[in-house]
C-alpha cells in the first residue's frame, strides 16, 4: 500500500514538473513573438548593403501644398476672393484699348474689401454673425474711398475737396495700418511659440515662398515667351497670366506662411543668421562705438549722416537679433550674444537723440526730423518692452505691433501733436524771427526764409497754406513766393519736364475721314533746328511706320510753355484740355507726352508723344 502511494506521489510530482516546463516554454515563446512584432525589422540585402532611403515624391509634395492652400482659402475666403477678383480685373486692363476707369475703381474697391476681410476673418474665425456684420460694414467703407478718389467737384460736404481728401487719406492710412498689424498680432497669438520663434519661422517661410514662386513665375514666363515667338503671339498673355497666378497662388502662400502653417527652417538658414548676419551686425555696432569715442576725443558733434546710419542699423539689428533668438538654441553662444545686443544698442539711441536735437534747435521741426523723433520714441518703447520680457519672462515684445498702431494714430490724426500741427507750430516760430520785406530777396537771410516757406507751403498740406494766409498779408506772401523763384535761379535749375497722360472720353471726329492711334519714336539729345524733328515717324503698335511729319512747330510751342513757367516739373500740364495739334499733313489729338528741355543749353533731352492721328 505504501509502495502504491509512493508511486502515485512520484507520478504526480513528475506531472507537475512537466506542466511547469510546458508553461515556461510557452511563456518564453510568447515573449519572443511579442518582441519580434514590436521590433522593426530591416531587411539587409545580400552583400551587407544598407536599405535604400525613402524616395522623394514631388507629386506628394505638390498634393500636400495644394491641401494647405485649400485650407487657407477656407479660412480667408473673402480676403482671397477679393484679391483674385482684383487681379482678374487687372489682367483685363493690361494693354487694352478701351476706357479702364471703372475697372480701376473696382480694383481699388476689392483691395480695400480684402484688407478689411483679413481682419474680420482672423478675429472672428468661428463666429459667423460678427463675420457677416464685418463684411457688410466693409462695403460702404471701401465704396467711399473709391468715390472720393474719383470725385471731380471742388467742394465736398461743404469743404474744399483737397481738405477732405487730405483728412480722409490720413484716416484711411491709419485704418489700413491698424487692420493689418492687429490681424498679424492675432495670428501670432494663435501660435504656441514665442514671438522670436514666430518671426524666425515666418520670415524665412516668406523668403522661401517668394523664391519658389519667383522661379515658377520666371519659368512660366519663359515658356509663354517661347510660345509667343514660335507658335502664336498671344498679345500680353504673359502679364495677364502672371498677375492672375500671383493672386491665386503667391498671395495664399504668403498667408500660409503668416498663419503658422510652415515647416522648420534648415541648417543653412540657421547658419546664415548666427554665423553671418549676427557677426556683421556686431562689427557695425563696434564701428558706431568707435565713432562715439572719436566724437568725445575730438570734441565734435554728430554728423548729418549718423542718424540715418544708426536708423538703418536699428532696423537691420532688430531683425537679426530677433531671428537669432528665434533659432531657439538656449546653449548656443551666438544665441546668448543675440539676447545682449539690444542692450548694446542703447547708447546708439542716445546718439540719435543728440543728433536730431541739434538739428531741431537750429532749424526747427521738419517732416524728416519729426519722423526721426517718432523713430527714436519707437526705439525706446521697443527697448522697454524687450527689457520687460527678459526680466518678467512674459511675452511683451509682440506688443511692438500695438506700439506702431498707436504711433500711427498720433502721427496722422492726434490734434496738436500730429506731424502737420507740430511742424507748422515750429516753423512759424522760426519764420517770426525774420522781417518779411522786399529787401529779403537776395539777402543773406533769403535762403533760411525760403527753406521755412517751402516746408509750410508743401510739407504741411492745407493747414500750412491756411496758416500762412492767416499770419501774413498778400504782399508778404508774394515776397515769400519770390524767394522761392530766386532759389531756382540761384541753384541753376534750368530743366523743364512735361510728363502727362490724358484719358480722352469725348472726341469730335466729324470733320475727319480717318483716325488712327500712333506713337513717335523716343527722340533724345537734339536741338530745335535738328533734322530729327523735320521727319518724325509715327508708328502703329506693331512698329509699322504710318506717317512721317515735321514736328518742329509743335516742339517750338512746348519750348515756349517751358520758358513761361518757373516750375521744374510742369505737373499741371493738362493734355485733356490741350487743343488738337495742327500739323502739315494731318491733325493729332495727343494722349501722352514726354518732354524734357534745358533752358540754358537749349537741348531737348527727350521727346515722345502718343495720340490719335486724324485726316
Amino acid at each position: 500500500m505504501d509502495e502504491m502511494n509512493q508511486t502515485s506521489g512520484e507520478k504526480t510530482q513528475q506531472s507537475t514538473q512537466q506542466n511547469v516546463q510546458q508553461n515556461t516554454q510557452q511563456n518564453i515563446q510568447q515573449n519572443i513573438q511579442q518582441n519580434i512584432q514590436q521590433t522593426p525589422v530591416q531587411s539587409v540585402p545580400a552583400g551587407g548593403a544598407m536599405p535604400a532611403k525613402k524616395k522623394f515624391s514631388i507629386g506628394k509634395k505638390i498634393l500636400e501644398l495644394m491641401e494647405k492652400l485649400v485650407q487657407v482659402f477656407k479660412e480667408y475666403p473673402v480676403t482671397l476672393g477679393a484679391i483674385i477678383l482684383a487681379a482678374a480685373l487687372g489682367a483685363i486692363i493690361i494693354d487694352c484699348d478701351f476706357d479702364t476707369e471703372n475697372l480701376e475703381k473696382c480694383i481699388v474697391f476689392f483691395l480695400w474689401i480684402a484688407g478689411q476681410a483679413l481682419f474680420v476673418e482672423e478675429y472672428f474665425r468661428a463666429k459667423w454673425i460678427p463675420r457677416i456684420v464685418g463684411y457688410v460694414v466693409s462695403v460702404p467703407i471701401a465704396y467711399f474711398f473709391v468715390y472720393l478718389i474719383s470725385y471731380e467737384e471742388e467742394v465736398l460736404f461743404g469743404y474744399p475737396i483737397d481738405v477732405v481728401g487730405e483728412v480722409t487719406a490720413k484716416i484711411y492710412g491709419f485704418y489700413g495700418i491698424a487692420l493689418v498689424l492687429s490681424a498679424v498680432y492675432h495670428i501670432f497669438k494663435r501660435q504656441e511659440e514665442t514671438f522670436e520663434e514666430y518671426c524666425y519661422k515666418t520670415f524665412f517661410a516668406l523668403i522661401r515662398t517668394s523664391i519658389v514662386y519667383g522661379m515658377f513665375a520666371a519659368g512660366l514666363a519663359i515658356i509663354l515667351l517661347i510660345f509667343n515667338e514660335l507658335i502664336y503671339d498671344t498679345d500680353s498673355l504673359i502679364g495677364r497670366v502672371e498677375l492672375f497666378l500671383a493672386s491665386g497662388i503667391y498671395v495664399p502662400a504668403l498667408l500660409l506662411a503668416l498663419s503658422g502653417k510652415k515647416g522648420e527652417s534648415g541648417k543653412f538658414v540657421r547658419g546664415c543668421v548666427l554665423f553671418v548676419a549676427e557677426p556683421l551686425l556686431i562689427v557695425a555696432m563696434a564701428i558706431i562705438y568707435l565713432y562715439i569715442i572719436k566724437m568725445f576725443v575730438t570734441n565734435s558733434v554728430p554728423s548729418n549722416s549718423v542718424f540715418g546710419i544708426i536708423t538703418a542699423l536699428f532696423i537691420a539689428g532688430m531683425v537679426i537679433w530677433t531671428l537669432a533668438v528665434g533659432v531657439g538654441e538656449e546653449e548656443n553662444i551666438w544665441c546668448k550674444i543675440a539676447k545682449i545686443l539690444p542692450y548694446v544698442f542703447i547708447p546708439c539711441i542716445v546718439l540719435q537723440c543728440w543728433s536730431v536735437a541739434i538739428r531741431i534747435a537750429d532749424c526747427g521741426v521738419t517732416l524728416s526730423r519729426y519722423m526721426g523723433v517718432a523713430l527714436v520714441i519707437f526705439e525706446v518703447c521697443y527697448m522697454v518692452l524687450y527689457i520687460l520680457q527678459r526680466r518678467l519672462e512674459k511675452e511683451t515684445i509682440a506688443c511692438t505691433l500695438w506700439v506702431v498702431i498707436i504711433m500711427a494714430f498720433l502721427i496722422l490724426l492726434m490734434p496738436g501733436i500730429n506731424y502737420s500741427d507740430t511742424i507748422i507750430r515750429s516753423q512759424l516760430k522760426q519764420l517770426s524771427n525774420y522781417k518779411i520785406t522786399e529787401d529779403l530777396v537776395g539777402s543773406k537771410q533769403e535762403r533760411a526764409v525760403n527753406s521755412i516757406y517751402r516746408v509750410l507751403q508743401y510739407d504741411c498740406g492745407y493747414k500750412g497754406k491756411q496758416k500762412l494766409k492767416e499770419k501774413y498779408s498778400e504782399k508778404e506772401l508774394e515776397i515769400l513766393e519770390d524767394t522761392s523763384a530766386y532759389r531756382y535761379n540761384e541753384e541753376n535749375i534750368s530743366e523743364r519736364r512735361i510728363d502727362s497722360h490724358a484719358r480722352i472720353k469725348d472726341l469730335d471726329v466729324s470733320e475727319y475721314q480717318m483716325i488712327t492711334y500712333a506713337e513717335t519714336d523716343y527722340l533724345t539729345d537734339f536741338v530745335i533746328d535738328s533734322d530729327m524733328l523735320s521727319a518724325v515717324e509715327l508708328r502703329a503698335d506693331d512698329g509699322e511706320v504710318l506717317y512721317v511729319t515735321d514736328m518742329t512747330p509743335f516742339v517750338e510751342e512746348l519750348i515756349g510753355i517751358c520758358e513761361e513757367n518757373s516750375e521744374n516739373e510742369l505737373n499741371r500740364f493738362d493734355l485733356e484740355a490741350y487743343p488738337v495739334v495742327k500739323l502739315r499733313d494731318f491733325d493729332i489729338k495727343i494722349t501722352g507726352l514726354s518732354f524734357k528741355y534745358d533752358l540754358d543749353s537749349e537741348i531737348i533731352d527727350y521727346f515722345n508723344i502718343q495720340g490719335y492721328v486724324m485726316k
